[in-house]
């Protein structure tokens, strides 16, 4: 049996997923700091936080955030947040209600308001100046939500109309561990060296739960290892911009949650790092690398010139049941301390003496699950039964003892790592020639929705709704599918680029995926695609498979007419729009830029990337 790449698991408290890896020595050649990396300034230009953006989901745009030393901080004007208009829970747990009422300023004392339910549960309101709502959920809905809008009457005419509306607020519905706890009263925990934050904080009604900007504590696992461990941490700024992590009120001393609303994007710089599988506690994550680079000097006798990697890592916080200590996690009457909001991960490095696994496998393999304060592995493979095991581990029980912990598990498996594993050729065929199985801690059958899928160069497994405590994944082939044989082959080392022969193998390793790759089409000569162009779409979607984004960028000449840029709009458009036509799995957007350059005039620069 082959570990693909090392298990880790969790003690107390909420960084805990890498306090217990085990330790082993690193590459002498390969140094990576084992102390929290510092923001990227003129002097510290890598190893370090470069940048910080956030995108609360239904904006169209990332909110690029600034970073302030403690006491220090950005001008802001004193305003009142949209968020705290509306008194009242974030989360409805199944068979109970939840009260409303509203915080409004004296201008509107004497106001009358109305509050507007939609969504799940059954809504009782109180119109008038104290106007009252409660949400009543039954003990039969597992999971759900609704919207809570507050209107007043500003004219004093009796109605509520929409321009009356000042508040709405996000109701969760569902256990802890479904949709976390919502926001929380906060104080003060450890002191912070700054925080990443915006202007329009609190304009934005980023401040909702509780905390006035972000940090990311990124650093080794353990004093013994290169690979990387990161939690993003919400913190608090008292009168004067003194900044502490943001914590709960409960005594406990963890975190505060973040908004699982907020996709948060951490651009770090990784030095000569090459990073491989991936680790995610948190929604929808994903790691982008782009490799150091060495560039050749112009000059005869010059030095070369080294750009170094960088890593962004995107996601949305998800609710993890958290321990105090590891007896916690032992057998099927343990419960957690708490359900905490929050974001994490762990990155493994490959340029490190430490990695060990099945040879050939690509390393951009990502797992992700919200069972992490017991334990969550990378995938075990065995050699014998051609399986791969993963493993997730929480307390069975929320908080109170009574609700079971339930978790999903999700897997990104590049489709030539499956023709090595398996000898799956055709990867779309995986949700047919391939089987999951979910078992509990005891042995027997877990209760679980699963599903395996193609899509952009990978399999996804998808395993949803399972109860804790250390449930395992397992995928293997399923019998009479079709599968390649093990034969002698010989194959181009993507590395070294020199020719190897290997024995008892399915496939050859391939080269690293780029992460973009682009394409400049045929000029523009007639209102609508020609044939050539057309042709260069098809080659651009079939030779990048593993692309999940399509930009189509129209080009101008400086100084262009309006004319010149509207068709330069619309020869992006069409490009778009026909790659579409042809697969609509992709995410797409086109746009125009100008340049100096002659050569590009009328053309489109097709620009495709791989980003998860």
């Amino acid at each position: 049996m082959k570990t693909i790449k090392r298990a880790f698991g969790a003690g107390a408290a909420l960084a805990l997923v890498g306090a217990f890896l085990t330790p082993s020595v690193a590459n002498a050649d390969l140094a990576v700091p084992k102390t929290t990396w510092p923001v990227c300034d003129d002097f510290r230009v890598d190893f370090c936080i470069e940048s910080i953006a956030i995108r609360p989901l239904g904006t169209r745009s990332d909110l690029v955030l600034t970073w302030y030393e403690s006491g220090e901080g950005p001008e802001v004007a004193e305003a009142v947040s949209p968020a705290t208009m509306i008194e009242g829970p974030e989360v409805i747990e199944p068979g109970s209600s939840g009260e409303f009422s509203t915080v409004l300023d004296e201008l509107y004392a004497e106001v009358p308001r109305s509050f507007v339910y939609t969504g799940a549960g059954e809504a009782t309101t109180v119109d008038g100046i104290d106007a009252t709502a409660t949400i009543a959920v039954g003990a039969d809905v597992e999971q759900g939500d609704g919207t809570l809008e507050l209107f007043v009457d500003l004219n004093l005419d009796g109605e509520y109309s929409v321009d009356e509306m000042v508040a709405s607020k996000y109701i969760a519905i569902g256990s802890q561990s479904l949709v976390g706890t919502g926001a929380q009263e906060t104080q003060a925990g450890r002191a912070t060296s700054g925080r990443w934050t915006h202007e329009k904080w609190v304009d934005y009604g980023l401040d909702a739960y509780g905390y006035d900007g972000l940090t990311i504590d990124l650093k080794t696992a353990n004093l013994f290892t290169n690979h990387l461990f990161f939690t993003v941490y919400p913190v608090k700024a008292d009168d004067d911009n003194v900044t502490t992590i943001a914590t709960r009120t409960d005594g406990s001393a963890l975190a505060a949650n973040l908004n699982m609303d907020d996709k948060v994007t951490v651009k770090v710089r990784t030095g000569e790092i090459l990073t491989g599988v991936s680790i995610a506690v948190a929604n929808s994550m994903s790691f982008l690398a782009e490799k150091p680079e060495t560039i050749e000097a112009e000059e005869e006798g010059a030095e070369p010139e080294i750009v170094n990697g960088t890593l962004t890592i995107s996601g949305t916080p998800v609710p993890v049941p958290q321990i105090r200590s590891i007896t916690q996690c032992v057998g099927e009457e343990s419960t957690a301390t708490a359900v905490v909001n929050t974001m994490q991960g762990f990155v493994l490095v490959e340029n490190d003496d430490m990695g060990f696994g099945v040879d050939g496998l690509s390393g951009r393999m990502v797992v992700g699950s919200n069972g992490a304060s017991c334990g969550i592995s990378t995938p075990v493979w065995d050699d014998a039964t051609e399986s791969l095991t993963w493993q997730a581990g929480a307390p069975h029980f929320e908080p109170g003892g009574e609700v079971t912990n339930k978790g999903f598990y999700k897997a990104i498996i590049p489709a030539n790592d499956a023709l090595l594993l398996w000898g799956l050729e055709n990867p779309k065929s995986a949700v047919t020639a391939l089987t999951i199985q979910v078992t509990e801690e005891a042995g027997g059958p877990a209760v679980a929705a699963s599903k395996i899928a193609y899509l952009h160069g990978n399999i996804i497994i998808d395993v949803t709704g399972f109860e804790f405590s250390k449930p395992k994944i397992k995928i293997s082939k399923k019998p009479g599918a079709k599968f390649a044989t093990k034969r002698t082959i010989t194959c181009t080392d993507p590395n070294t680029k020199e020719r190897i022969v290997l024995t008892d193998s399915y496939g050859c390793p391939t080269a690293e995926v780029a992460a973009y790759k682009q394409t400049k089409m045929k000029q523009h000569t007639q209102y609508n695609l020609n044939s050539a162009q057309k042709a260069q779409i098809v080659r651009s979607l079939d030779r990048y498979i593993e692309a999940n984004k399509f930009i189509c960028t129209g080009i101008w000449l400086e100084g262009a007419t309006l004319k010149q840029k509207i068709d330069a709009r619309r020869n992006a458009k069409q490009a778009c729009d026909y790659a579409k036509s042809l697969d609509p799995t992709l995410s797409y957007w086109y746009q125009t830029k100008s340049t100096k350059a002659p050569s590009y005039k009328n053309s489109v620069l097709i620009t495709m990337k791989a980003q998860y």
